[in-house]
């Protein structure tokens, strides 16, 4: 549903506009078994592995226990709770090529004297996605900024792609009225990802879509990695 109605859309047309009937249509067809086998793939409802003690697993339904209509808001981001990391960690793995890498937050650890004692490499989990599956979404991310929800995080020559999200929140097994979560992942450039970028805000007043409350907050993000790095844009 949406005021003014819209017209059939193609999936590129249901992420430039957050259409939540197209990924419900889309769940369905898949069935609840191979909802689920990427769910478990992309890292959802169990821990990533970072290097830091007390990690969060989310929050995800037993399989056996899924109704049509749990897998139907599934589809769209809710009946399910998942952590920041493990949302970053899984879009990474969607737009890098399809590999799912155990994230880390330590790169080197150096002894009294200054010199390299260990040096910790990135370390490959699984495959998620094929390299053509994880090429095509990465086109379509790219879209997503530069011509849908995502435009506030939109910067010329620099090719960067995400997704907005707009959650309701809970409380006491009901929804809670007026409470929402907004959110933000992008990356850039699409071309080649090499940063990424998440951003979460819990209860905004007023405005509350992510479209317009987080984005905008990630453009930021990335412009000042830009002028750190000094990286040039692509034109």
């Amino acid at each position: 549903h949406r005021n003014g109605k819209h017209s059939a859309l193609t999936l590129q047309g249901g992420l430039n506009n957050s259409c939540n009937p197209i990924f419900v249509d889309i769940a369905m067809s898949l069935g609840k078994e191979t909802m689920y086998k990427y769910i478990e793939l992309f890292g959802y409802g169990s821990v990533t592995g970072v290097d830091f003690n007390g990690e969060a697993q989310g929050m995800v339904l037993p399989v056996s226990a899924v109704q049509n209509v749990d897998l139907a808001r599934i589809a769209f981001g809710q009946t399910i709770a998942v952590s920041g990391l493990q949302l970053a960690t899984a879009t990474s793995a969607a737009i890098n090529g399809g590999k799912y890498y155990t994230p880390y937050l330590v790169s080197e650890i150096y002894d009294n004297n200054g010199i390299v004692a260990e040096r910790i490499e990135p370390q490959l989990k699984h495959r998620v996605i094929s390299e053509k599956a994880s090429s095509i979404l990465n086109n379509m991310l790219e879209k997503v900024v530069s011509q849908g929800s995502g435009k506030h995080a939109y910067i010329e020559g620099y090719s960067v792609a995400g997704k907005t999200g707009t959650a309701q929140k809970y409380e006491n097994g009901i929804i809670a009225s007026g409470k929402y979560v907004s959110s933000f992942v992008g990356y850039f450039p699409s071309t080649n990802p090499q940063y990424l970028a998440l951003v979460i805000i819990d209860e905004p007043v007023g405005e509350y879509y992510g479209s317009t409350v987080a984005t905008p907050y990630a453009k930021q993000v990335f412009e000042g990695i830009i002028k750190v790095n000094n990286i040039k844009p692509v034109v």
